[in-house]
């Protein structure tokens, strides 16, 4: 894979997320370094490309219509070097890069997420409404979930997996854990 080239946007693929950076050349990437990076977590920092990869490989995110130039993105990015007011939510590594080269605050991953909690949320309140029906003969009632309900259920995990969902108990199962997440999220 050919390097890239200085004031690209580079992202890495994690479990569950993505992280961002933004190449300086010469085998460096300024970016916002996770939770997990010890004293100099959460901290606009510079480090090697293979380190901000952790042996996940990168793609060069292509922006179309730069509102700053290569090297202006890079200006902008060493001036918040050393900064550490990192939010997932709020202000991750997506951020600082579309910010560093676009001039906004924008995570598409971030809304993503909480679109899909949306989505789950008003799948569950959907669910819950369902009238109970009987079940078979001898046993207790259980509540029905009509097609709409499981549609919208499956939909909002789709979303998230980037896949169609088939079976209820995993669209179910993932629902109830964005649910869990949207909670946290507002409270």
């Amino acid at each position: 894979m050919p390097l890239p080239q200085s004031g690209d946007h580079l992202v890495s693929p994690r479990i569950g997320y993505q992280h961002h950076g933004l190449f300086l050349g010469d085998h460096q990437v300024i970016h916002y370094r996770g939770v997990s990076a010890g004293e100099r977590s959460g901290q606009v920092a510079i480090t090697s490309l293979a380190e901000f990869c952790q042996r996940q490989g990168y793609h060069v995110q292509h922006h179309g219509m730069r509102t700053y130039s290569r090297e202006e993105s890079i200006d902008r990015a060493y001036s918040r070097l050393g900064e550490a007011h990192y939010s997932t939510l709020l202000n991750n590594c997506e951020h600082f890069v579309r910010w560093c080269i676009d001039g906004f605050h924008y995570s598409k991953q971030i809304n993503q997420l909480i679109a899909t909690g949306c989505i789950a949320h008003q799948a569950l309140r959907t669910v819950a409404r369902q009238p109970t029906l009987a079940a078979l003969p001898g046993m207790a009632t259980s509540t029905a979930l009509n097609p709409s309900a499981t549609t919208a259920v499956t939909a909002a995990v789709g979303v998230l997996l980037g896949s169609s969902a088939t079976s209820l108990a995993a669209p179910l199962a993932a629902t109830y854990g964005l649910y869990r997440a949207w909670r946290w999220f507002r409270d």
